[in-house]
């Protein structure tokens, strides 16, 4: 055997620890700056000089470039190493981060969104998983997998603050900040390159010879219920966690908060509570066997807290109260976000299919990356103030949350037809 290559029994606890460690805060590193605007929305916005339609777009553009890259990003991971892949996903980020950095026109923005979809999905995002699953055994993986989410959660974390310093440092010019967040974006992206080429090894049973797209498997999974099911209500818990994003500078714009204010709830709400939400919300799922049930009482309280929020009075007395609805909003979508997928196993889809239909929902059910920014930055541009958000919401977490409850529904219905039981596959 090729000495260079490695079974993931041969490596030591450390260096286990510290491959999850390099996959996971690196994918905070990689994914910050594309999802900038959750944290960030007002700042990146002045920054940049541009309106809520046109940041919205840039979200749009990544949206549809990333949702082609889903499907032939999964191949592209089965056949080229994980150490190589990740390693160029960070370099080729670095490099568009700093064409960014120069702050070009608009056009160009637009083709830099596009260009992250690319190194983002295509590239990256098949290994993001796949290095987790390398270096675990079915009786770790439920542990690596959870400890990864942690570390993602404080790398947002610490980024967010050390962004949110940055931008204190040149109150009176956030372009300059947004520069110099950019610049050091880019060096942290090349650094867990560099990492990664030098502690990621090659595994012995990453790249399996002969194996490729099944297309047998893929119509056996679009022809199962809890395939579209699960897909349907992942699409609409979605819609709901891309709405999210526009609570933040609903603060700033209604109730006349100050960018520090909102840029700290968005970075505790899109990454603080991921620390607490998606363990416990995922161990209840576990622990009642059903993540459907779990998700018709988390998606129903989102939609009744978002519907108190933009009906709240927009008194500053009442900022606070609408602070802690946001952030229960954060808890209940960051959580349903992370076990919606999981009613595949609920509704009885069999794991000889999974590969497939992981395919079929990352297609589908990240498309509203495509149309919801882009929507509501339009709406908030032609109805200034409540009304613009109140359209939003109304829509995207309202509405769609609802549908998310009756998708849940539908899936209990089928489990309970089919007699489907917990341990079936």
């Amino acid at each position: 055997m090729n000495k260079s290559v490695i079974n993931k029994d041969d490596l030591s606890k450390f260096r286990t620890m510290l491959i999850v460690f390099l996959v996971s805060f690196g994918s905070a590193v990689l994914f910050q700056i594309i999802y900038f605007r959750f944290s960030f929305y007002d700042t990146m916005m002045t920054s940049l000089n541009i309106n809520n339609a046109q940041l919205g777009a840039t979200g749009g553009i990544y949206g549809l470039v990333a949702t082609i890259c889903y499907l032939p990003g999964g191949i592209i991971a089965d056949k080229i190493r994980a150490k190589y892949l990740a390693a160029v996903g960070f370099f080729t980020t670095a490099a568009v981060i700093c064409w960014f950095a120069t702050l070009p026109s608009y056009t160009s923005i637009m083709i830099i969104f596009g260009l992250l979809g690319v190194t983002s999905t295509l590239i990256f995002w098949g290994i993001r998983y796949k290095l987790i699953r390398l270096v675990s055994d079915d009786s770790t993986y439920s542990r690596n997998i959870g400890l990864s989410y942690g570390i993602y959660g404080v790398g947002g974390l610490l980024l967010g603050f050390v962004s949110q310093q940055i931008f204190n440092a040149f109150v009176s010019d956030s372009a300059a900040g947004f520069i110099v967040v950019l610049i050091v974006s880019a060096i942290l992206n090349v650094i867990f390159g560099i990492a990664t080429l030098l502690f990621v090894p090659k595994f012995d049973d990453e790249i399996k010879e002969g194996q490729g797209f099944n297309l047998n498997e893929f119509k056996e999974a679009i022809k199962h219920p809890g395939v579209w099911l699960t897909t349907a209500s992942m699409f609409f818990v979605y819609c709901a966690y891309a709405a999210m994003a526009y609570t933040t500078p609903y603060l700033t714009d209604v109730f006349g908060a100050s960018m520090g204010i909102t840029s700290t709830v968005g970075m505790i709400r899109t990454y603080g509570i991921a620390l607490l939400s998606a363990p416990i919300i995922g161990s209840i799922a576990t622990k009642i066997n059903s993540p459907a049930k779990v998700l018709i009482l988390i998606m129903a309280l989102t939609a009744v807290c978002s519907a108190i929020l933009i009906f709240l009075p927009t008194t500053a007395a009442m900022l606070m109260i609408a602070i802690i609805l946001i952030l229960a909003v954060g808890f209940f979508l960051t959580g349903a976000y992370g076990v919606a997928s999981s009613q595949f196993t609920e509704s009885g889809v069999p794991t000889t299919i999974f590969g497939a239909a992981t395919g079929i929902l990352s297609v589908i059910a990240f498309i509203p990356d495509m149309f919801v920014p882009v929507i509501t930055g339009n709406w908030l541009d032609q109805h200034p103030g409540m009304l613009g958000y109140q359209m939003s919401f109304g829509c995207f977490l309202i509405a769609a949350s609802i549908i998310a409850v009756l998708c849940s529904v539908a899936i209990r219905i089928y489990v309970k037809k089919k007699n489907i039981q917990p341990e079936d596959k």
